[in-house]
């Protein structure tokens, strides 16, 4: 396996694991996250204001727009330049999901 694909296996398991996050909660039912591109996490921006109140929506955009940023860095193949600033391991991953969860949970939802 190359190193490029390695990356891109790692950036798909972030993106998996914080779509899970998300996509598991029972206020985001009819409003699942399609993915961490900008434009993914527009249209579940947009959706999301129906069910959830619009600090929490805004937390949780915050959140996705920099790993979703980050996530891109991992698998881009100019890495090289970001190489050190953009170390997402499991601790930062599962720091995120909690991060996520805590703002599920400070409005009320699972």
């Amino acid at each position: 396996m190359t190193e490029r694909t390695s990356r891109f296996n790692a950036r798909i398991n972030i993106e998996r694991s914080i779509l899970s996050t998300i996509n598991s909660s029972h206020c985001c039912i009819n409003c699942p996250l399609a993915g961490l591109s900008s434009g993914a996490i527009e249209d579940w921006r947009v959706r999301a204001f129906q069910f959830l109140p619009k600090a929490a929506v805004e937390d949780i955009v915050y959140i996705l727009i920099e790993i979703g940023r980050r996530a891109g860095f991992l698998a881009d193949n100019s890495r090289g330049v970001f190489e050190g600033n953009d170390n997402l391991d499991k601790i930062y991953v599962a720091d995120i999901q909690n991060k996520i969860k805590n703002i599920f949970k400070k409005y009320g939802y699972t």
